[in-house]
């Protein structure tokens, strides 16, 4: 087993103040939060051979969203890409990082698809979402609009395949000798509800103030997994990317993978968990937030870092 870390620019903030109105919107924003980092264990044969490939990559696979059709997106065309390299010789598995506001680069050819059920005309430099994410009509896409969505996955999935498979070549010290442990916690933090929100009218999506009642205790459930030198840490939700980038700076392994949306508690999840900075920011991710502001940042760091601590202390 070896790990290693890469870095890819496919991802960007999707947070942005929109020129016109000067309200919040989804939109690439590249001076927010973004991490690059492509996280990569390979697990291979005594003899040298890789058998099995897990990465993470933190980025939101929507470029097929509301288009009515099936995809597993960039992630599936990264693996598919992978394995063929390998000669379908390998699995390839595929996490998603700390992605809560991190959408792919480029989304005007998702856009335009959108545009297209709902027979609107297609803006050549559309670089905002909201106004065409809802209500998305029932109409079928346009051909020629939806292959170029899957153009650009199998794109994205190239470009990010083939930073892993560099990756994977920078990888010169394994190991057949790993120590495993597992862990897991539940943190709590006090939780509101949005009184001021009407799922019917795009209007309350975003750029404008929330209202909020007390709402119960939001639970944030976490997990370590360590190999060897290596430990891969859990959250469920969708956390925000500071998170995560604050979880490397401070975790006492240098070999951090960061996860998100897991399946390490019962019933409904966290949702979206921004980091405290961002409350101030009008999107429809912290406007929904379900946890208050003061928490959740800090009770993810420093739970997850403990339970990393405790993994590498005898």
């Amino acid at each position: 087993m070896g790990y290693v870390k890469g870095a890819c620019y496919l991802n960007v903030n999707r947070d942005a103040i929109d020129m016109d109105t000067r309200k919040w919107v989804q939109a690439p924003n590249l001076d927010g939060w973004s991490d690059k980092t492509v996280d990569i264990i390979k697990f291979e044969r005594p003899s040298g051979e890789p058998i099995a490939v897990y990465m993470a990559y933190a980025m939101h696979p929507i470029n097929a969203f509301s288009q009515g059709v099936f995809s597993a997106d960039f992630p599936g065309a990264t693996c598919r890409y992978v394995e063929k390299f390998f000669g379908d010789d390998i699995v390839v598995a595929f996490s998603q990082g700390a992605s809560g506001d991190q959408n792919p680069m480029y989304i005007r050819p998702q856009i335009s698809a959108i545009r297209s059920k709902r027979r609107s005309r297609i803006m050549e430099n559309e670089t905002k979402r909201d106004s065409i994410e809802a209500p998305v009509q029932s109409n079928l896409v346009a051909p020629d609009a939806l292959e170029n969505v899957f153009r650009l996955i199998e794109s994205e999935g190239q470009i990010l395949g083939e930073e892993v498979i560099q990756a994977m070549t920078m990888i010169r010290k394994t190991t057949g000798d790993v120590y495993i442990k597992g862990a897991q916690k539940t943190v709590s933090c006090p939780g509101r509800i949005r009184v001021n929100y009407d799922s019917s009218d795009p209007r309350y999506r975003e750029g404008m103030p929330g209202e909020y009642e007390d709402g119960p205790d939001v639970d944030h459930h976490l997990a370590v997994l360590g190999l060897g030198t290596a430990v891969i840490a859990a959250c469920d939700g969708e956390i925000f990317s500071y998170i995560g980038l604050q979880l490397r700076k401070e975790s006492p392994l240098t070999q951090t993978m960061f996860v998100t949306l897991t399946s390490t508690g019962q019933g409904r999840g966290p949702g979206y968990v921004p980091n405290d900075a961002a409350y101030g920011e009008q999107t429809f991710q912290v406007l929904r937030a379900r946890d208050k502001q003061g928490c959740a940042e800090r009770a993810i760091i420093e739970g997850l870092t403990e339970l990393i601590t405790d993994y590498i202390t005898p």
